[in-house]
């Protein structure tokens, strides 16, 4: 199979070579495009790819954590039962197996340090991981997943994501930054109506007590977010939140993490008073931890955008959240109506417009056309430029003349190949000049919402075309994308220092990128 590969890719640059020479246009690239197998190869990559990253509580391969060293621990919720199916695997896979201590009714009912050993929560239905070192169900990124799975006809294995989300919230709280014990302190971005949503559209045999079922588990999910600890001071908005303040136990394996970000802020005077421990200033401080620990709830690990090194993460009402809440309101809004409760429908309703109003107060920047984070501790808007100014768009609280002013700002972010996160490269992987599936996902639907077509296409077309690029050379999807050279290598200064196989987003982005310029009738230049 290697040969084949290697002898195809011969073929194209040879194609290119005399294209060149010759001096034909962009149509000859198109043509070979045509005739060459890369495309289904892709395709088949990512069909594979769905049953390679699912896991079951009865693989081994599931309990596997390279992100600690201990014997591999799997923890159920507090009075489940333990199976027959459960009690073998203590001896099949070499696991221990526990309860956990007490009932979980909110975020923190139980500390991670109460338990013996790191470990994986159960979840009782097959679900898709992200790939690489992230062997566990993720929060936001379960959302994606979800779409390609749907796109790829995968409905079951979909719906088993699903109800695993409702599994956890009955159990664990809340949707998990993912499904291990160190997760257990904080979520991840709110998607769960848009999850809910999209299979129901995709799948007409879901009746109305389906969906009242999962209404249910939505509004008990939502609650969460306008609750303290996670409102933002008195703005109404919301924020991140981690309700612990030790260091990362996921970060253990990196033994100089840490001491690459004390080093840092030791060296830079005009920080080190906010984040060192005020006793010892050769300690990082608890609310540094816990602002960090924030940042990971974010799912934007790691970014420069709320204060170095998201220190102060939990500072800030974000753009991001309080967009997606908003379409969270909407969405209960309209599932409210199907399920015929005007009142309720009423209620979610003016949820949203107050929320919307909180908006335009506290993030909208009319000077720079942007919306941007808030800062409420210091009562200040961020100056930061970040690619999630265009999550209003995905979710339709933008007005055409604020679509304007964003569609001008596209240049601060847009890259050869896709959409940077930021304009400052910090040298941390969600900043400048990497590229990541999610945000060129609600960027491009958002504009195309707006009637940005031709923005976004071209975006579309861009991160498309790295992705598949990098395929033909390397013949895998990763994680994340260096847009600045199009390419998924690179090097990051601190942080997680691999570009992670897989990858479950980006499958999912590449698929619905692939329908989007099919419809567009854009070429696909090999």
């Amino acid at each position: 199979m290697k040969c084949f590969y290697y002898a195809r890719n011969c073929l194209i640059i040879f194609i290119y070579i005399a294209c060149l020479v010759l001096g034909f246009n962009n149509s000859c690239f198109a043509s070979s495009a045509a005739t060459t197998p890369d495309s289904s190869d892709i395709l088949q990559y990512i069909h594979n790819s769905w049953h390679d990253l699912t896991r079951t509580p009865t693989n081994c391969g599931t309990y596997q954590d390279t992100k600690v060293a201990n014997m591999p621990f799997l923890y159920l919720p507090y009075h489940y039962t333990m199976t027959p199916e459960i009690k073998k695997l203590k001896y099949s896979c070499h696991i221990n197996v526990a309860n956990l201590p007490r009932r979980i009714k909110n975020i923190g009912d139980v500390k991670t340090t109460e338990l013996a050993s790191a470990g994986l929560l159960y979840l009782p239905f097959p679900y898709v991981v992200p790939g690489g070192r992230f062997n566990e169900m993720y929060g936001w990124d379960s959302y994606f997943i979800i779409l390609g799975l749907l796109h790829d006809g995968e409905t079951q294995l979909a719906n088993n994501m699903l109800k695993n989300y409702f599994f956890e919230i009955e159990n664990y709280g809340t949707i998990l930054n993912a499904n291990r014990t160190y997760h257990l302190s904080r979520s991840q971005p709110p998607f769960l109506t848009s999850a809910i949503l999209a299979i129901y559209n995709n799948q007409q045999t879901h009746k109305k007590a389906w969906l009242q079922h999962a209404y249910k588990y939505a509004k008990k999910d939502y609650l969460q977010w306008v609750s303290k600890p996670f409102l933002a001071g008195k703005t109404t908005l919301s924020r991140y939140y981690d309700v612990e303040k030790e260091p990362l136990v996921e970060e253990r394996a990196y033994s100089s993490y840490y001491e690459k970000i004390l080093t840092y802020i030791q060296e830079h005077p005009d920080i080190s008073p906010f984040y060192t421990d005020p006793k010892n200033k050769k300690l990082l401080s608890s609310d540094f931890y816990q602002g960090e620990r924030s940042l990971r709830a974010s799912g934007f690990d790691i970014t420069s955008r709320f204060g170095t090194f998201g220190g102060k993460t939990h500072y800030f009402a974000p753009v991001c959240l309080n967009s997606l809440l908003y379409k969270t309101e909407k969405d209960l809004a309209h599932i409210a109506t199907l399920l015929g409760e005007k009142h309720e429908a009423e209620k979610w309703e003016l949820k949203a417009t107050q929320r919307h109003a909180a908006i335009l107060k506290y993030l909208w920047n009319k000077k720079t056309g942007m919306f941007v984070d808030y800062d409420f501790v210091n009562k200040k808007q961020s100056t930061y430029h970040y690619a999630t100014t265009f999550y209003p768009l995905w979710v339709g609280l933008a007005s055409h003349k604020q679509a304007a002013a964003l569609v001008k700002n596209l240049s601060l972010f847009e890259q050869p190949g896709g959409l940077a996160m930021s304009d400052q490269d910090t040298g941390v992987q969600w900043d400048k000049p990497f590229g990541w599936a999610p945000i060129q996902l609600l960027t491009v639907q958002g504009l195309n919402q707006y009637g940005y077509k031709n923005d976004a296409t071209r975006l579309a077309q861009k991160f498309y075309q790295t992705i598949k690029n990098d395929f033909l050379s390397k013949h895998k999807i990763y994680e994340k994308y260096n847009v600045v050279k199009q390419s998924s290598a690179f090097s990051i200064r601190l942080g997680y220092e691999e570009n992670v196989v897989g990858f479950g987003w980006t499958n999912a982005t590449y698929l619905l990128f692939d329908d989007l310029l099919k419809k567009a009738n854009t070429s696909h230049i090999a």
